[in-house]
């Protein structure tokens, strides 16, 4: 999977896989120009532009594409107490200044303590992810998650029962967000930009304490209680601001981020953070979240896109291991061919042929080897047959990939594939309808298992018919 933040100062793209023991593993960490001001032209021209670019550079294949967007690109980053649909209506509206039908939302962390329900709520404009989406699409780019920067910073971090404040300094901006299990994250505006700082630090660092302090005022009414004095961590890479007794310490990704290079970590925290979406609210990430904090992704991607990458991105797979499978049969069989004309023009003189027939005669063990070696040769396990069979039993909104066919058990393990779907119970209705093809036997269904975007994935065993053997 692959992990770009479209930083304002650069872009920054890593790629990343979990392996057996539940940890993500980064192996590459890369950094380009920024695309931010051909982002903030909101043309259909200058988006297209961005990611042919970047398909060009990278050479993405099926992988899944995490993105990440400056939270200077939402509408709304804020958390507030509702209990309903209207209420929220009425916050977002409030909010942005804009009807709810513009704006698509995401609500990554719900905290209920007590009596309260804080939601944390991101909102951003539609025709903005719309035209990301459908770029993405129409490039063949798997996009299956957009999310704000700071939910992937906070995320990344893992430290669920300690608020934290963030300040991330960029040209654009040095706006104060802020974590508390009490309530989710909130972002607290300030005037302030990172050419402030360059002109002029020490002033720059006395307004940044003076917004800090009213940020600690604004979270006291929103937060029924809260911590005084908590550190702040600034994220810049080329300015040193000093808060003293409020600077924080080192920031580093939690424990289930492995990576094979060294980097300053606090820096990368966005675009590692997104890939941790990955993880359920039932994985040890999340071991030490309080109970009435709920975490979930900050994917402001709406859930009909989503379920369209994925059906896109297994119907490329399908498709994919298809066409291997024809190339692997054609050049079999131009082999047999080309070997069956060879040994059909070779003339055997009349004394080996003699010989021969004497060998077989007189030695019944050769005799036994050849029939062993004919066996062999006209065994074949025809998995285009096979594989056609399965696509005929296939239903709709169902997928095959991971296709194998042979194998020493040929009884119970002779067909082996995934299926996948966003409904389980396609996975019994296809069950039940091999169980009544005569080319397989002992049919079972191994394992279900399931992803970030819901779809369900599940291991199917066939043995070999008897009409096969």
């Amino acid at each position: 999977m692959i992990g770009i933040f479209f930083r304002p100062d650069k872009t920054q793209i890593v790629r990343a896989k979990i392996k057996s023991d539940k940890k993500i593993y980064v192996k590459e960490f890369l950094e380009i120009a920024s695309y931010c001001q051909s982002f903030l032209n909101e043309s259909e021209q200058s988006i297209f532009k961005i990611f042919q670019d970047l398909k060009t550079k990278f050479k993405f294949g099926n992988e899944d594409i995490f993105l990440v967007l400056p939270d200077e690109f939402f509408e709304m980053i804020d958390t507030t107490n509702i209990t309903n649909d209207d209420e929220l209506r009425r916050f977002v509206e409030d909010g942005t200044g804009l009807n709810f039908e513009e704006v698509y939302i995401s609500i990554p962390i719900e905290s209920t303590p007590g009596t309260n329900h804080k939601k944390t709520i991101c909102a951003i404009q539609k025709f903005f992810v719309d035209e990301i989406a459908q770029t993405a699409d129409r490039l063949n780019m798997q996009v299956v998650s957009i999310e704000s920067a700071s939910v992937a910073m906070f995320r990344a971090l893992g430290d669920w029962k300690r608020e934290k404040i963030l300040v991330p300094v960029t040209e654009f901006s040095a706006d104060i967000f802020s974590y508390s299990p009490l309530g989710g994250i909130f972002k607290f505006e300030t005037d302030l930009a990172e050419k402030n700082f360059l002109e002029n630090i020490t002033a720059a660092e006395e307004e940044l304490k003076s917004a800090i302090r009213k940020r600690d005022i604004a979270a006291e009414y929103t937060f029924t209680s809260i911590n005084e004095n908590v550190p702040v961590n600034i994220l810049n890479e080329r300015i040193n601001i000093n808060l003293g007794v409020r600077q924080g310490e080192e920031l580093k990704f939690q424990n289930c981020v492995v990576v094979e290079k060294n980097i300053i970590q606090s820096d990368w925290l966005a675009v590692v953070g997104t890939l941790l979406q990955n993880y359920g609210e039932e994985s040890e990430i999340f071991a030490d979240c309080p109970q009435f904090l709920k975490n979930g992704s900050g994917n402001i991607l709406p859930k009909e896109m989503q379920v369209g990458t994925q059906i896109k991105h297994w119907r490329q797979v399908a498709t994919n291991i298809f066409n291997r499978v024809a190339v692997i049969m054609f050049a079999v069989l131009a082999l047999e061919i080309g070997v069956i004309f060879y040994l059909n023009t070779i003339k055997i003189s009349e004394e080996l042929q003699t010989k021969y027939d004497t060998a077989q005669k007189s030695d019944s063990n050769l005799s036994r080897e050849i029939k062993i070696i004919e066996l062999a040769k006209k065994e074949d396990e025809k998995p285009t047959e096979v594989f056609s069979t399965l696509m005929k039993y296939r239903m709709d909104n169902l997928f095959l990939t991971n296709f194998s066919v042979g194998g020493s058990d040929s009884a119970n393990n002779w067909v082996k594939f995934q299926a996948v779907a966003e409904d389980p119970i396609l996975f019994q209705d296809l069950l039940s309808r091999l169980r009544d093809e005569k080319k397989f036997t002992n049919c079972g269904l191994a394992e279900i298992s399931s992803d970030t975007s819901n779809f369900k994935k599940a291991n199917f065993n066939l043995g070999k018919g008897r009409d096969e053997k």
